[in-house]
């Protein structure tokens, strides 16, 4: 996520944006605290170490500049084909004609085409976000390609894994085609053989996945921008009354969630605008302070 770096005083910040909390808890909010200023400390010595190495073909000194990245969770220009890509820290990636690609750390992708890349170790998450060619991903057990949809390949010494969290992709091993829906996993091992299992949208495996995201900016944002960003990044439904999403949904934010999990940065910002939330059977309900 991007930092303010020359903020002095980033937990001040996040209290203030909170507000007077409802039905507040202390130890939550001392947690909370806890976490935000752990995340502002690491996130400067991120920003050190923090590095996004090209390499291809041979090029001059002022080329070679301008494809060395840092801050590898900033969003990079689009990548040129058949350069090779690796990562330290999970990071993302434009892809030309819209989506993007999210890269795990220890990731090394090589592109083929401007939406062909073939991932040599690591994982990958793409978001197509319905918009521009399919997106295939070469991996030793064959290529994946989206239809429309969110999903990750890794490749591991045991096998090849892809996990749709949704829409649906393609399998192409050899001649065979292999189709996955949203809420599969499915292994691949280096003999063919393919194992699938089911995998909830909102497990912890996808956690990765919002690390190596674009920061979300609350400052002007809308809460029902906010809100849809936690539903499609946390992979569970918002759930409120009708009437209450119609009469907040252009309510304007101010503050910061940087360093916050989705669970922290709920909890700050909605009792700003007099909500709270709960997590039930994968859905995010939310509803006013004063109810019971």
């Amino acid at each position: 996520m991007n930092m303010d770096f020359d903020s002095h005083d980033r937990v001040g910040d996040l209290v203030r944006l909170a507000g007077p909390r409802a039905q507040a808890d202390a130890e939550r909010t001392a947690r909370v605290r806890a976490a935000a200023e752990l995340a502002w400390r690491q996130a400067v010595r991120a920003r050190r170490r923090n590095r996004l190495l090209w390499i291809g073909a041979p090029v001059g000194l002022a080329a070679a500049a301008s494809i060395f990245l840092v801050a590898g969770r900033h969003a990079a220009p689009a990548p040129m084909p058949r350069l090779t890509l690796t990562t330290t820290h999970p990071s993302t990636v434009p892809l030309a004609g819209g989506g993007e690609i999210r890269l795990d750390r220890q990731t090394t992708i090589r592109w083929v085409a401007d939406r062909d890349i073939e991932l040599q170790r690591g994982a990958v998450y793409v978001v197509t976000n319905g918009g521009g060619s399919p997106v295939a991903v070469r991996t030793p057990a064959g290529v994946v390609r989206d239809i429309g949809t969110r999903f990750e390949v890794r490749v591991e010494p045991a096998g090849t894994r892809v996990r749709v969290r949704d829409g649906e992709i393609e399998l192409q091993t050899g001649s065979t085609r292999h189709r996955s829906a949203a809420g599969t996993e499915v292994f691949a091992s280096p003999d063919g053989t393919l194992q699938d299992r089911s995998i909830a949208p909102d497990s912890s495996e996808w956690l990765w996945t919002l690390q190596a995201a674009p920061a979300f900016t609350v400052e002007g944002a809308t809460l029902d921008a906010f809100l849809q960003w936690a539903e499609r990044e946390s992979g569970r439904r918002v759930s409120m009354n009708d009437g209450l999403r119609r009469s907040l949904a252009s309510t304007r934010l101010h503050g910061s969630i940087a360093g916050l999990s989705i669970d922290e940065a709920l909890d700050v910002v909605l009792p700003t605008c007099g909500l709270l939330s709960r997590i039930v059977d994968h859905r995010i309900e939310i509803r006013r302070a004063d109810q019971q």
